[in-house]
């Protein structure tokens, strides 16, 4: 599980290091004092999980969830301050860790962690294999249909000179037309 930690006090950042190196299944893949820079980490690396400092100088652990959006990761809220925990969850944080950390917590945070990232990756397992063998029904014209496997499918392109949809798949010498709606 690829974590960063995102807080403006570099002693946290130490203590909290300290004791995600303790599981074996965490690595920390990058640490910053900056919300905007964590933002852009996020953003670029997409984390399993971010550790984020509710109060930094730059802007609050909840003007970062409003500007990160849709999450790109799990973020666990990690401050001093209890005052911030229900409106972290109501901002959609996934868990919330006071400091100073008190090791069952943590154990419980990376546990849940753990179990949801598993589960995320069991269905998205479950999906591509049910995909694989799944067809497609595709419209070519107003009285011709296709079937075609998802698995041979390799792209859809706009043909601007017959102003039709063209689909491109696996072992076919030719794309095939879409009819125009």
């Amino acid at each position: 599980m690829d974590v960063v930690i995102i807080d403006d006090d570099e002693l946290s950042i130490s203590e909290l290091s300290a004791k995600l190196k303790e599981y074996p299944d965490v690595k920390i893949a990058g640490v910053t004092t900056s919300a905007n820079k964590g933002l852009e980490y996020i953003r670029k690396k997409s984390p399993d999980v971010a550790f984020l400092d509710v109060e930094m100088p730059e802007m609050s652990g909840m003007s970062f969830l409003d500007e990160l959006g849709e999450a790109h990761c799990k973020i666990v809220m990690y401050t001093s301050h209890q005052d911030y925990m229900l409106s972290s969850f109501r901002k959609d944080a996934f868990d919330f860790l006071m400091k100073p950390i008190v090791p069952a917590e943590l154990d419980d945070i990376i546990n849940h962690c753990t179990k949801h990232l598993a589960d995320k990756e069991s269905k998205m397992s479950n999906i591509k294999a049910n995909l694989i063998n799944e067809k497609l029904l595709l419209y070519t014209n107003t009285s011709d249909f296709r079937l075609v496997y998802i698995k041979d499918i390799g792209m859809f392109v706009y043909n601007s000179e017959r102003r039709i949809w063209e689909i491109i798949v696996a072992r076919r010498t030719h794309s095939i037309p879409l009819k125009r709606s």
